[in-house]
């Protein structure tokens, strides 16, 4: 072997040597990057628009009388407490959960009339568009009731009367099924997957 082939084979096994180590490092960086983060947005531009959107939505809801961010063990769900405006209240405060993909403002043309039959809180559902960030994943059915019993829990009633549309319907019934002490009833329209 001459000494010019020695050399080419020595640069090809430290090209080979580099290959893999360079591989190694990618796959290891990989494998211990942290995951995703839990609800963020993919640019300033999308964060602005939706919050213009919201803002705007909103101006067809009434004024709350409260506006709380609950902290749970997944982040913090918005929950927003409107007055009762009838006579007649019902014993416990309805909690109106909205559909997948949409935020509190879908109720804005059912709130005169359900506002009559007592105190409400609508929320902005962990994990979907709207005001309530989720910092930790949420992995099974019993985390997503888990939310939704400590957002409940933070609020100064013990029982409620949960409206689900949709998603929310589905969200109302799934705390039932986990945690059904502060669920007094369930109103569902069209829940999915129920």
């Amino acid at each position: 072997m001459t000494e010019q082939d020695g050399r080419t084979r020595r640069r090809r096994v430290w090209g080979a040597v580099a290959v893999v180590v360079v591989a190694t490092v990618v796959a290891g960086a990989i494998a211990l990057r942290a995951p995703s983060p839990v609800g963020h947005w993919n640019s300033r531009a999308g964060h602005d628009a939706f919050m213009a959107d919201y803002q705007r939505a909103w101006q067809a809801m009434p004024p709350p009388a409260e506006t709380r961010d609950v902290r749970t063990e997944f982040g913090f769900v918005r929950v927003y407490r409107f007055e009762g405006t009838g006579a007649s209240r019902s014993e416990h405060p309805l909690v109106l959960l909205p559909v997948r993909a949409s935020p509190s403002p879908i109720w804005a043309d059912n709130m005169p009339s359900l506002r009559r039959l007592g105190d409400l809180y609508v929320v902005d559902l962990l994990g979907e568009p709207g005001m309530s960030v989720q910092e930790v994943p949420i992995e099974d059915f019993e985390d997503n009731a888990a939310w939704l019993d400590q957002t409940l829990a933070a609020l100064p009633e013990e029982r409620f009367n949960l409206l689900g549309l949709s998603i929310g319907g589905w969200t109302a019934t799934n705390l039932a099924t986990h945690f059904p002490g502060r669920v007094a009833s369930l109103l569902l329209i069209d829940p999915a997957q129920t």
